[in-house]
């Protein structure tokens, strides 16, 4: 799936190597772990669409922390 392969391209880049190879596009390819994320919850929704409670319990907490991360990058970039 475009989910697994987007994850497996993480791990392989995931290490001191890459970082230092890549450089500024290291960042960029690993923020596609968003893109993977917005297709797992695709693919769990097309799978569980009766069940809308599992998948208000498996979004919820990714929301929170999003909303947290957004915060704090937001009262950082505020400050300076």
């Amino acid at each position: 799936s475009i989910a697994a392969l987007i994850v497996l391209i993480l791990t392989l880049t995931s290490n001191n190597i890459s970082t230092r190879l890549l450089k500024n596009k290291w960042k960029k390819l690993h923020r596609l772990v968003y893109v993977a994320g917005l297709v797992v919850l695709f693919h769990i929704f097309q799978i569980e669409k009766a069940n809308l409670v599992l998948l208000g319990l498996l979004v919820t907490p990714a929301v929170i922390l999003e909303a947290i991360r957004l915060g704090r990058f937001l009262a950082s970039n505020a400050s300076s």
